[in-house]
């Protein structure tokens, strides 16, 4: 992957956030012309690709993100290191007692950009089986749901799929333990 970070930068995703998280430009194979983030599962080994169209040239069948390996598995960007060697996310996790559930990795961008490490990306509007159990074993003080709620059809598709994950979790953990906030 090529280190040219210009679409997410003009974003106002910060390069550090980018660099942490290997993110950087296919310049061939199935993810040419995306921008492409590695998914790592907890022993550090890439386990699948994340990448959203920066060629200018959506329709026609090409989608946004594209996704490359069992998404489900998948519990990003839990299992990255710092620049020390340090598992941030979980750390963040860990010092807040907190999660907050996102629909995207630009989501997660965002967050990070801000300071905010706590995040874990779902890659949709629903929670995986692996994320649940994941979240389960770290049983944190909060689960915040923070999906998109575009403004394209199905109108409230955020908001819905909040509330469908919030009682999605219910089994597992207490109500006071999970909320709704949507990005605005």
């Amino acid at each position: 992957m090529l280190q040219h970070h210009k679409p997410f930068l003009d974003r106002g995703i910060s390069i550090q956030v980018l660099k942490r998280l290997k993110a950087g430009l296919a310049t061939s194979g199935a993810f040419y012309q995306r921008y492409t983030f590695p998914i790592l599962n907890k022993d550090g080994n890439i386990v699948g690709f994340s990448g959203r169209d920066v060629s200018g040239n959506l329709g026609n069948g090409k989608v946004k993100w594209k996704h490359q390996g069992k998404k489900k598995n998948w519990i990003y960007p839990l299992f990255f290191l710092d620049e020390l060697g340090e598992p941030f996310v979980l750390d963040a996790i860990k010092k807040t007692g907190e999660v907050i559930l996102v629909e995207s990795i630009a989501d997660t961008c965002w967050f990070h950009t801000l300071g905010v490490f706590n995040v874990i990306c779902c890659f949709g509007l629903d929670i995986s089986e692996a994320i649940k159990a994941k979240l389960i074993e770290l049983a944190p003080n909060k689960i915040i749901l923070a999906f998109n709620n575009d403004n394209l059809k199905p109108y409230n598709s955020g908001l819905n799929a909040c509330a469908n994950e919030f009682l999605g979790l219910l089994p597992y953990f207490d109500p006071e333990t999970i909320g709704i906030c949507l990005p605005l």
